[in-house]
């Protein structure tokens, strides 16, 4: 969340001038390779993340392996904050629109978070703070869309990153393989660590 964050400041400071004078052009290009990097560096990992949550949690804190589930679902916000609507939005002056977006956000989760604690326990929460951050997001790129008049399709990853999605289903697999077949606990995080990070060298060359 602090690595994307800080991207997505970086874009505001270098073309919030540009965006103010309605000049999208270098930004939003700016803002699609961001993107790009960022799916072809994040997803992977967070797939590993996701098979190997229970060796993480022990990892770092010698214990907790019962909170795996909802370690699990809480990976799922960061894929809202691979897209930067909130950058332009800023960058043209309007940090009253993401202000209030974002109280509405701060409800919604409440809410929900409220009532699915009741339904589902603990991990009620955990759903509602993703499904509020999706709302948020969802917020913001239809405000671009109606106020902006830029495109979803702009801040989304051009069809050369979608290309190599392929490697999704082979990560998956090889991690999968060395937790639950090869049985290797926290060395097969290690592994698929490895792995995962010469797939996103090769992948990172292939989109520059």
């Amino acid at each position: 969340t602090a690595f994307t964050s800080a991207i997505g400041a970086g874009l505001v400071a270098e073309y919030a001038a540009r965006f103010r004078l309605n000049d999208y052009t270098a930004g939003l290009a700016e803002i699609r390779k961001a993107s790009g990097r960022l799916f072809v560096t994040i997803i992977p990992l967070l797939a590993i993340l996701f098979i190997y949550a229970e060796e993480l949690l022990w990892l770092l804190f010698g214990g907790y392996e019962d909170s795996a589930p909802i370690f699990r679902i809480y990976l799922f916000t960061i894929l809202t904050l691979l897209v930067f609507p909130q950058s332009v939005i800023l960058g043209v002056g309007r940090s009253s629109v993401v202000a209030g977006f974002s109280t509405i956000e701060l409800l919604f989760n409440l809410i929900l978070s409220i009532i699915l604690i009741q339904v589902l326990g603990i991990i009620g929460p955990a759903i509602a703070t993703v499904a509020a951050h999706f709302l948020f997001t969802f917020m913001l790129l239809i405000y671009c869309r109606a106020s902006l008049s830029i495109s979803i399709r702009d801040f989304l990853p051009d069809a050369k990153t979608f290309h190599l999605s392929w490697v999704l289903p082979l990560v998956i697999l090889v991690g999968y393989t060395l937790k639950k077949e090869v049985a290797l606990g926290v060395w097969g995080l290690f592994a698929s660590l490895l792995f995962v990070g010469g797939l996103i060298t090769i992948m990172r060359k292939k989109i520059l």
